[in-house]
C-alpha cells in the first residue's frame, strides 16, 4: 500500500509537470489532472486511503520519521488533486492518525515533538508567507478559492436519488436508473456520488440492509483485532474511503474496492484479541 501511494504521488507529480494546464489567472485547471485510470477525484480518493500507511509506518518504524515526511508530502499532493472532498476528509484521517502516533506504537516521542514542533512552525511562518504569497497561493488553487463549499450539482443528483427509492423502495431503481450526472467522463452508468443514496436508490431498502449488515461484520471485525495497531491503521484506510464516499464514488470504483477487499482478507488473518 505504502509503495502504491508513492506511485501515485510520482504519477501526480509528473502529470502536475507535464500536462496540467494554467488559467490565464495562474490557477490550476483540475479538469487537466487525469490519468489513465482516472481523475482528479479519484487520485484524491486513493491517496487519502493509503495516506494512513504513511502514519503507521511513521509510529513502527526504526527511522519513523522518514514516514511522517512522506505523510506530509501525500497531503500536499492530495491537496494539489484539487478534489474538495479528499483534501476535507485527508484532514479528518490526518487528525486521527497524528493523534493516534501521539499515543501508540515505538515512537510515540519522537513523533510528539515533531508534531509540536510542526504546529509551531506552522503558526509562525505559514501567517506571514500567507500574507506575502496570498496572491500566488489563491490563483494556483483557485479551484477551491471559486467553488468554496459549492455543490456541483450533486444536491439534484441527491434528489433524484431520494424520488429514485421513494418510486421503488423494495429493490431500487437498478444501477442504471441514475440520471445524467454532467461529469462528462464517459462512466457507465451514472451514479450519485454518495453510498447511502446510491444503495437506496438503486437497489432499495433489501440492497442496502444487505450493506448495513456488511457495515455491522467489518466495525465487529475491527473491534475484534483492535489491540493489533496494523489492524487500527487499516481500519483508518477504510474510514478514509467511507467517507470520500459520501460526496463521491470510490466504493463502487475497481481501484479501491481492489484494496478494500484485500485489507479484509488481512484482517481475517490477523489473531483475534480477547
Amino acid at each position: 500500500f505504502y509503495v502504491a501511494s508513492v506511485l501515485l504521488i510520482a504519477q501526480t507529480a509528473v502529470l502536475l509537470l507535464r500536462d496540467a494546464t494554467l488559467s490565464e489567472s495562474g490557477a490550476l485547471i483540475k479538469e487537466s489532472l487525469i490519468l489513465g485510470w482516472g481523475m482528479w477525484n479519484n487520485v484524491g480518493g486513493m491517496l487519502t486511503m493509503l495516506l494512513p500507511v504513511h502514519f503507521y509506518y511513521a509510529a513502527t518504524k526504526k527511522r519513523g520519521y522518514i514516514f511522517y515526511i512522506t505523510a506530509i508530502i501525500t497531503y500536499a499532493v492530495i491537496a494539489l488533486t484539487l478534489s474538495r472532498s479528499s483534501l476535507l476528509f485527508a484532514t479528518v484521517i490526518s487528525i486521527i492518525s497524528v493523534i493516534m502516533i501521539c499515543l501508540k506504537g515505538e515512537n510515540k516521542k519522537i513523533n510528539r515533538i515533531i508534531t509540536l514542533s510542526l504546529l509551531g512552525v506552522g503558526i509562525i511562518v505559514s501567517i506571514p508567507v500567507t500574507i506575502v504569497l496570498w496572491d500566488k497561493i489563491s490563483a494556483l488553487f483557485g479551484s477551491y478559492v471559486n467553488q468554496g463549499a459549492g455543490d456541483n450539482g450533486r444536491f439534484e443528483l441527491y434528489r433524484h436519488g431520494i424520488q429514485n427509492f421513494l418510486s421503488h423502495p423494495i429493490f431500487g431503481g437498478g444501477f442504471d436508473s441514475c440520471m445524467e450526472d454532467n461529469f462528462g467522463h464517459g462512466i457507465d452508468p451514472n451514479r450519485y456520488h454518495n453510498t447511502v443514496i446510491e444503495l437506496l436508490a438503486t437497489c432499495g431498502v433489501v440492497g442496502f440492509g444487505a450493506y448495513c449488515y456488511h457495515r455491522y461484520q467489518t466495525v465487529k471485525l475491527f473491534i475484534s483485532k483492535r489491540r493489533n495497531l496494523s489492524c487500527v491503521f487499516l481500519g483508518i484506510c477504510i474510514l478514509g474511503l467511507l467517507l470520500t464516499s459520501l460526496l463521491d464514488n470510490h466504493i463502487f470504483n475497481l481501484y479501491p474496492t481492489m484494496y478494500y477487499s484485500i485489507i479484509f482478507v488481512m484482517l481475517e488473518k490477523l489473531p483475534s484479541e480477547s
